[in-house]
């Protein structure tokens, strides 16, 4: 699962490929001040994930049809969401486009979507009774760091835009 959010900043893709090319310490530069604008969100989602077992069946075995040993939620047991940029070019699959975000906060793993997005059958029932309603993590925390991330973005970008089209020019 992803947070997708866009910012009406047109080239950006392009400028940051671009960017790895004229100057890849800039470019690991952008990625480092990207995870430090968002560390507020991800150290909320960290904070409001659960520490065990939200269900008492979720502390039983679940291993998938492909073998994927889903559950027993372990105590303690750190999830992992991190901060990415994607720089993939839009594909297209039967008709239907798929363009990924560029700027993208992930909470990795199957049990990381079931935990935040179930919502049918019994076991998305029971999480909505328990915890609310879907997104309960990922989104929330990103509903109360918008604003803050949305301007400490577009000044990044701004940056990196500058300095593209500096290195353009010479």
């Amino acid at each position: 699962m992803s947070v997708d959010v866009s910012i009406p900043i047109y080239g950006v893709k392009e400028a940051i490929k671009e960017l790895k090319e004229i100057d890849p310490a800039l470019r690991r530069q952008l990625s480092k001040d990207y995870s430090k604008i968002v560390k507020p969100v991800i150290d909320e989602i960290k904070n409001t994930l659960p520490k065990s077992a939200p269900l008492s069946g979720m502390s039983r075995q679940w291993i998938t049809k492909s073998g994927y040993q889903m559950l027993p939620f372990q105590d303690g047991y750190a999830q992992k969401v991190s901060a990415r940029i994607n720089t993939k070019n839009i594909r297209e699959y039967g008709g239907h486009k798929s363009n990924v975000g560029t700027f993208v906060i992930k909470y990795v793993g199957a049990l990381g979507v079931v935990l935040d997005m179930a919502s049918n059958g019994r076991l998305g029932a029971a999480l909505t009774a328990r915890l609310g309603n879907r997104s309960r993590y990922v989104y929330p925390a990103w509903d109360r760091n918008q604003d803050s991330v949305n301007a400490a973005m577009a000044d990044l970008v701004e940056q990196v835009m500058n300095q593209v089209n500096r290195n353009i020019v010479q």
